[in-house]
């Protein structure tokens, strides 16, 4: 699946897709892994779910994806 990252403010990152997510029916936290092997891991701080797509955003230490 295609996922698009990006840095909403320092510590807090934002992944949107299209389709849905295989998940939990409640889910804590989330890995999002880049096609250069960097992982992106951290606790869920909100998002949304429709089934065209949706967002969703965690804290995370990693380096800003925009940097990259």
């Amino acid at each position: 699946m295609s996922i698009g990252l990006e840095t909403v403010s320092p510590g807090v990152f934002k992944a949107h897709f299209r389709g849905q997510l295989d998940a939990p029916d409640e889910p804590t936290h989330v890995c999002v892994t880049l096609s250069n092997g960097l992982a992106y891991y951290g606790p869920i701080t909100g998002g949304e779910a429709k089934p065209e797509g949706g967002w969703l955003s965690f804290e995370c230490d990693m380096i800003e994806p925009e940097l990259l």
